[in-house]
């Protein structure tokens, strides 16, 4: 029997809005900014893209996250349909500019290879 992968959770504006509360940036690149938050009782980091022109790179990260399962990519937890934002897992060893996207492949071939 086939297993189905469940859909990730949508959040609303408003509980990605106080999880991200725009202070807390830990990582920036050309097309997204990462924040640390806290978000059902768990620190995770929140990707959003920068601009509504970045709607294609989101809808292939998110689903790149939601179909992969392997202990050195991060986890997401859900998104931020209206946002454009990633809720991924927080790795505190993963610097934000790694999620946000500001290292070539070649780097994050490497860090997953760790």
């Amino acid at each position: 029997m086939a297993s189905r992968v469940r859909p990730p959770k949508v959040f609303s504006h408003e509980e990605i809005r106080i999880t991200a509360t725009y202070e807390n940036q830990i990582g920036s690149g050309a097309n997204a900014i990462v924040y640390r938050g806290v978000l059902e009782h768990r620190t995770v980091a929140v990707k959003v893209y920068n601009s509504r022109h970045q709607l294609g790179q989101f809808q292939n990260e998110k689903n790149m996250y939601h179909n992969f399962n392997h202990p050195n990519i991060l986890k997401m937890i859900g998104v931020g349909e209206a946002q454009r934002a990633l809720v991924l897992e927080y790795a505190p060893s993963m610097l934000g500019n790694e999620i946000a996207g500001n290292f070539p492949p070649t780097i994050a071939i490497q860090y997953l290879n760790k």
